[in-house]
């Protein structure tokens, strides 16, 4: 059925909720879904929220303008017209369009992923199985492990929350101890040192965690890559005596020395990707 099917239209929505259902789901937050139609009556479903910062309204008016763009044709051709089977292709061309300026960078890459779910969401309603099964996978699992989060800046208050956490299942735990000094001074490494007293609230917070919750419950430390090399450092040495499960993003996800430099210094587990976009970032 896929092999004459042919994409006619993309449409994308951009909704701001008032306010979230879900505990833990930040409100007001922008999401963006679309729609890819086909000739075919088929019609695919994808996600393309970024995160923070309008970026969900920067990447809904990308996927827009693809949309109208009539006046450049062979911009327009990059999705409209072409098979919906053709996902490897329509990613190249699409990324090849978005990034010649130069970069890999978020926006790109989370629209591009929404319309790279759609069309794998054509494929499994055209031959009426789930992705998995056509990616090759079976139902190895009925469940996953998640982790959640935990609200930092008092350590009293923090401890309790993830006593309760703890409580309802959660075997791992994450929060950015330092967040309440690195938010308001150095958000983004714009300067990457820390304050004495920032410090000790961040140590202060991770003792009451693991007093807490004891031994058998994984604490993840994300810095949010607000360090300099020496900072990230001093802080996962102080933080070694309570094992905790990864220290993420401690220097810029980007910054491979830097990076490396701190996982030879430091005994606890390194954790970045996040802001890695695709498998060339990796490599």
């Amino acid at each position: 059925r896929l092999l004459f099917m042919k994409i006619t239209d993309l449409k994308v929505w951009v909704t701001v909720p008032e306010r979230s259902s879900v505990d833990g789901s930040p409100s007001g937050r922008s999401y963006v879904f679309l729609r890819v139609d086909t000739d075919e009556g088929i019609s695919g479903f994808g996600e393309a929220t970024s995160s923070g910062g309008g970026g969900s309204i920067v990447v809904g008016n990308m996927i827009k303008f693809l949309r109208n763009s009539t006046a450049e044709r062979d911009f327009r051709e990059t999705i409209i017209g072409e098979n919906p089977e053709h996902t490897e292709l329509i990613w190249h061309k699409l990324f090849r369009r978005f990034t010649g300026g130069g970069g890999f960078g978020g926006f790109v890459t989370t629209m591009l992923s929404g319309i790279d779910i759609a069309l794998w969401d054509i494929k499994g309603k055209a031959a009426g199985k789930p992705i998995y099964e056509i990616l090759g996978g079976g139902p190895l699992r009925e469940e996953i492990e998640l982790y959640t989060h935990v609200a930092p800046g008092d350590p009293i208050k923090a401890a309790n929350e993830a006593k309760m956490l703890a409580k309802q299942g959660f075997k791992a735990l994450k929060t950015d101890p330092f967040m309440p000094e690195m938010r308001q001074h150095h958000r983004k490494y714009m300067q990457g040192s820390i304050s004495p007293e920032g410090a000790a609230l961040a140590i202060e917070t991770i003792s009451a965690i693991r007093e807490g919750v004891g031994k058998n419950i994984d604490i993840l430390i994300d810095c949010h890559g607000n360090f300099d090399v020496p900072t990230a450092i001093a802080m996962a040495r102080k933080l070694e005596p309570f094992h905790i499960g990864w220290y993420e993003e401690p220097v810029q996800p980007n910054s491979n020395q830097a990076l490396k430099h701190v996982k030879e210094s430091v005994s606890v587990p390194i954790c970045v990707g996040e802001r890695l976009y695709t498998r060339w970032d990796f490599i």
